[in-house]
């Protein structure tokens, strides 16, 4: 099955709904009637799955649909938290494999209809999907949402979707349906024109921070704590304190997100989500390689990070840390605004070098960092990220830091021991 699908792993040119929705019509449109909350954004947006599938979770049966993957193929498709089996994926993929060869679908729209029947079969509550790329033109956008989120708006994937925040924005806000949209925009012109798209398809545009309000409490990546605290989200005047199983205090706009779309369900739904459910659902949260913290002396951190705000919000993350020299294992995607990326992590207090780490993967700016390396750093060539990462420790007192970013498509090369695959 994997060998099949990875060999239509491959980035397309151009994009169109029209052939997974022949798939799906043959398959019986096993995405109707799913209950759906739809989340797209340039940062953020699996974090904020993660949290609203593990709080649904601890009152109703929840699917949750992932990309990329990190550690194996099967996290892309969980219920309540609980990853499928490769049995159950084989299965699926059966049904789909004959239509994937007709209708030539990718291998993300390949996986999505997977996913759809997977969740129809179990007959899952709600789903939770997170967009692969974009959003108008994603194959998740065949979903029926009861609510659509956009996390964030940043410049990614220009070659896909545009190389201007207006143009990134029309892709995403493709996924506004008849459901109220909740976003983390909070300002500028970015929101006006989710106001103007949401006016024009008569549905209610939601911003998470006048819904409800969070801060952050207390960090710390070592004792495994990061706690916030929500005002609002069961009425006016109320206040929970909570521990989230996803650290960095750079989860407070994600925490936010998460509470006011559950504030949101549950008003609107009567979902009956009480301060148990959310305290519990956020604390369970997982999700590989979001300031994930692999070893403790040295403290080596992998983060997912690969486009510029995901950078920056790692460095501030970084920042507030106690350690002697740093030392970042790097690589990124070639369709990524590098230079722009590496000048955010000559910001890191006392890096002492870069070690970028080569990966066997046509879309990695392998050549194309090289370039740029000696403009900002001392660095390091490494044949891979295993490599880098043993040479990078070798060379750290118990007190220093290994910082692992860039991709979240390096993190599986060191974590998988699956082919990686770049959708």
């Amino acid at each position: 099955m994997l060998g099949e699908l990875y060999s239509t792993a491959k980035l397309r040119d151009f994009w169109d709904l029209r052939q997974v929705e022949r798939c799906l019509a043959e398959l019986g449109n096993p995405q109707k009637g799913l209950r759906c909350i739809h989340i797209a954004g340039t940062v953020g947006k699996g974090s904020v799955t993660a949290y609203i599938a593990s709080i649904l979770s601890q009152k109703y049966r929840v699917g949750s649909y992932f990309s990329p993957h990190v550690v194996t193929f099967r996290e892309r498709f969980q219920i309540n938290g609980k990853i499928a089996s490769e049995q159950e994926l084989v299965g699926f993929y059966e049904l789909v494999k004959p239509l994937k060869i007709k209708y030539d679908l990718s291998f993300f729209e390949t996986l999505t209809a997977m996913a759809f029947i997977y969740f129809k079969s179990r007959k899952v509550d709600y789903a939770v999907l997170e967009t692969g790329m974009g959003g108008r033109l994603d194959a998740t956008n065949l979903c029926e949402p009861i609510l659509s989120i956009i996390t964030h708006m940043g410049i990614d994937h220009t070659k896909y979707l545009g190389d201007s925040l207006e143009m990134i924005a029309a892709e995403k806000l493709g996924i506004v349906k008849a459901a109220p949209l909740l976003t983390g925009v909070n300002e500028g012109k970015i929101l006006r024109l989710m106001a103007e798209t949401c006016r024009k398809k008569n549905v209610n545009l939601v911003v998470a921070r006048k819904l409800v309000n969070c801060k952050s409490v207390e960090s710390s990546i070592l004792e495994n704590k990061n706690i916030f605290s929500i005002g609002g989200l069961f009425g006016e005047g109320s206040v929970i304190e909570l521990n989230s199983g996803l650290m960095g205090s750079y989860q407070k706009e994600n925490v936010g997100l998460a509470s006011a779309a559950i504030k949101i369900l549950n008003d609107e739904l009567n979902l009956g989500m009480a301060e148990k459910h959310v305290i519990d659902g956020f604390a369970k949260a997982k999700l590989f390689g979001r300031f994930q913290a692999y070893n403790t002396k040295p403290l080596v951190i992998l983060d997912g990070a690969h486009n510029v705000d995901g950078m920056n919000a790692l460095v501030e993350e970084i920042k507030p840390l106690n350690y002697g020299k740093c030392i970042v294992v790097f690589m990124c995607m070639a369709d990524k605004d590098y230079p722009a990326m590496l000048k955010q992590l000559k910001r890191i207090p006392h890096l002492n070098y870069v070690s970028f780490a080569l990966m066997d993967n046509t879309r990695a700016a392998n050549k194309l960092l090289l370039g740029h390396v000696k403009k900002y750093f001392l660095a390091r060539v490494k044949k891979d990220v295993k490599v880098a990462l043993r040479d990078a420790i070798s060379r750290c007192g118990k007190n220093d830091l290994v910082v692992v970013c860039g991709s979240l498509y390096l993190l599986s090369a060191f974590l998988s021991k699956e082919p990686i695959i770049t959708q």
